[in-house]
């Protein structure tokens, strides 16, 4: 019995049915891409060139293209309009919290918790 299936078996306790299901369940596969698909169209399986493309890929995706222009960047940021908090919001902002929005906040985490706990 492999490490995996020890586990599974101590972790059901004296429930025979679900140690048993446990241990008859065909195992998960690995999530692995095997293949990828070419730009001709041909599907290449070599594990290798897999791997190149992807790493080929992540690097174009994460690599800057060089200094951007500032007047473009300065002509982007004065045409898009972002919200505004009034003078009342910010002062809200600053105040200290109070007990009761301590203990609500609190209370809503809990039973968030609780509810992921038993689902």
């Amino acid at each position: 019995m492999g490490k995996y299936a020890t586990a599974a078996v101590y972790g059901e306790g004296d429930r025979p049915g679900t140690v048993l299901a446990n241990l008859i369940r065909p195992s998960r596969s690995a999530n692995v891409i095997s293949t990828t698909i070419a730009a001709d169209g041909s599907v290449i399986g070599d594990p290798e060139i897999v791997a190149t493309r992807f790493r080929e890929y992540y690097q174009t995706l994460y690599t800057t293209r060089g200094d951007p222009d500032p007047n473009a960047v300065w002509d982007y940021l004065t045409h898009i309009m972002l919200p505004r908090l009034s003078e009342a919001d910010r002062e809200a902002l600053g105040e200290p919290f109070t007990l009761g929005e301590i203990t609500k906040a609190l209370g809503e985490w809990l039973m968030a918790r609780l509810l992921a706990l038993m689902a």
